[in-house]
């Protein structure tokens, strides 16, 4: 479709504006992927720190382990603490069930939390550079692109594609944003 606009609307674009929004796009795009990228690693990164607290307290508090909590598989440990709250549903709560409910229903959405928020990150950051090296090969070969009149098409390309790695931008941003946690404390 960008091919046939160049050749329906054949505008000279000059050489030094090619080069000038090649490089501009390939800038701005990676300068906002590791700007999203830094923000969304250091975010995964506090949950990762805040999942291996509860863990260790579930364990030291409940599972009287000394070992770190990166020693024991969540799913065991998760498994394990539903299991002794199932155990004490028909009897009256006491100081240690509800503690190990409180840690449970803080842990479940720290973990949704973290499954959402990793593949979005390297979503967004593949995409992205996609496009960034469709501008830098793109800014390599402007004479060319001015030679055979392709400056729309391949613009048209690149807004496409950086349309879409916006929205990816903004959806990284809401799952950033976003807190799981927000209702259980």
């Amino acid at each position: 479709m960008a091919i046939l606009l160049n050749f329906l609307l054949p505008v000279e674009i000059k050489d030094n504006h090619l080069f000038s929004l090649f490089s501009t796009i390939a800038q701005g795009f990676i300068t906002l992927a590791s700007l999203l990228g830094m923000v969304g690693i250091f975010k995964l990164q506090s949950i990762h720190n805040e999942i291996d607290r509860q863990f260790d307290f579930l364990i030291r508090t409940f599972y009287g382990g000394n070992k770190p909590a990166s020693f024991y598989p969540p799913e065991q440990v998760l498994k394990w603490a539903k299991s002794k709250i199932k155990k004490q549903n028909g009897k009256e709560p006491t100081e240690y069930s509800m503690t190990l409910e409180i840690s449970v229903s803080k842990l479940e959405p720290l973990i949704t939390e973290r499954k959402k928020i990793g593949p979005s990150i390297s979503n967004f950051v593949i995409f992205t550079l996609i496009v960034v090296f469709i501008a830098l090969l793109s800014l390599t070969f402007t004479p060319l692109i001015i030679k055979y009149s392709l400056g729309i098409s391949i613009l048209g390309i690149l807004l496409i594609l950086s349309s879409y790695s916006l929205f990816l931008a903004i959806r990284l941003i809401k799952v950033i944003l976003t807190d799981y946690t927000k209702n259980n404390t």
